[in-house]
């Protein structure tokens, strides 16, 4: 008991907290990293280390990135033209999942990937977009990659 009682305070020590960074507000646009400019609904984190955030934002960073963007540890980059519906908006990205190849597929309401018709599920190999199948009927809210 007295051990556990030691772990926690250890873990609520405002001092261990504090030495993890300098104790600042980053008060400047230049100071954060800039983010996107709407919503994140998934994020996944490839197996090469990469981010990637999917949702209704049409920039990351100060790239365009219609709803999906991928962040290597330095700067913002777009898949492709990205996720969009038909009339050009946003659909939202909901899900994200990583298949055994590499491959990037990603669910949601949208009815374009990368300027193809794509029925609210779509496929990145790394350097376009395409169907996954014939699509989805309503929106992908989830996925899950299994490894075959």
């Amino acid at each position: 008991m007295l051990a556990f009682a030691a772990a926690f305070i250890g873990l609520a020590s405002p001092r261990a907290a504090f030495a993890q960074c300098d104790g600042r507000w980053l008060s400047l646009p230049e100071q954060g990293l800039p983010g996107v400019n709407g919503v994140v609904y998934s994020t996944f984190v490839r197996s090469s280390g990469e981010l990637i955030v999917g949702g209704e934002f049409s920039v990351a960073g100060t790239v365009v990135a219609n709803g999906i963007a991928r962040w290597d540890g330095n700067s913002w980059s777009p898949l492709g033209s990205g996720l969009t519906l038909g009339s050009g908006l946003n659909g939202g990205v909901y899900a994200l999942a990583e298949l055994p190849n590499g491959d990037l597929v990603a669910g949601g309401e949208f009815t374009i990937a990368g300027g193809v018709p794509a029925n609210r599920i779509a496929r990145w190999n790394g350097s376009s977009w395409s169907p996954f199948g014939s699509g989805m009927d309503s929106t992908v809210g989830s996925l899950a990659g299994l490894p075959n």
